[in-house]
């Protein structure tokens, strides 16, 4: 179980939800960004200057190698940009480069052969990262749209339903909060280190500002937090 300090001291966490098969660079600039996250958390200026260094280079070069040959080049160098600003911290930056990922995504054309999975599924995760940045810097009420159509285009994804719980708290929408974590907290499983979902709740130091709510309470309780 996780106690209260790892909770507080990590407010989010890199999750490859679409399992993005890329490349070993695109592999690591995920695991750069964890690491970023953590080290912004524990203080850890030397490492934060490493990566401040290493991640612009490693980054143009993924742009100009393994993210050409994705389905959706501009989608993907836009979510990973995004990615890199929020574990820096600069959360304009990360918006910008989300939304730039999300008209990528929106401006695909439909498969030839009308299935619209995976397309869909791109837009979806796009949709929930552009959320994350507005709820966090203050604009719920504009998050909650694009946190609607990610749970809309992509209903099986849990991580969505997580965006969507917190946007909706911060925009107002307590009740309807409350219900979505009360159904998250259901399909958890944090004796599973492979738990998506519960990855991502035990890297949401936000949810302990949200323990007015019954079922937040609850979780808190499920992942050690006393």
């Amino acid at each position: 179980m996780k106690g209260i300090g790892t909770v507080m001291a990590k407010a989010s966490y890199e999750v490859n939800t679409l399992a993005l098969k890329v490349g070993p660079i695109h592999e690591r600039l995920l695991r750069h960004f964890n690491d970023m996250h953590e080290a912004r958390a524990a203080g850890d200026t030397q490492t934060i200057e490493e990566l401040e260094v290493l991640v612009p280079r490693l980054l143009d070069e993924f742009e100009s190698t393994e993210c050409r040959n994705s389905p959706n080049p501009g989608w993907l160098a836009g979510k990973m940009r995004g990615g890199w600003n929020l574990a820096r911290g600069d959360l304009n930056s990360a918006l910008q480069a989300e939304l730039t990922g999300f008209r990528y995504a929106d401006e695909e054309p439909s498969a030839a052969d009308g299935d619209d999975t995976q397309k869909n599924r791109r837009k979806s995760v796009s949709a929930s990262n552009v959320a994350d940045q507005l709820w966090r810097m203050g604009r719920a009420a504009e998050g909650l749209p694009y946190a609607q159509l990610s749970v809309e285009l992509w209903p099986s994804n849990s991580i969505n339903y997580l965006v969507l719980g917190i946007t909706a708290y911060h925009a107002g929408f307590k009740e309807q909060a409350n219900q979505i974590f009360s159904n998250l907290r259901q399909a958890a499983n944090f004796k599973d280190d492979q738990d998506a979902i519960a990855k991502c709740m035990e890297f949401e130091g936000e949810l302990l500002d949200m323990t007015d709510l019954p079922a937040v309470r609850d979780l808190l309780e499920d992942m050690g937090v006393k």
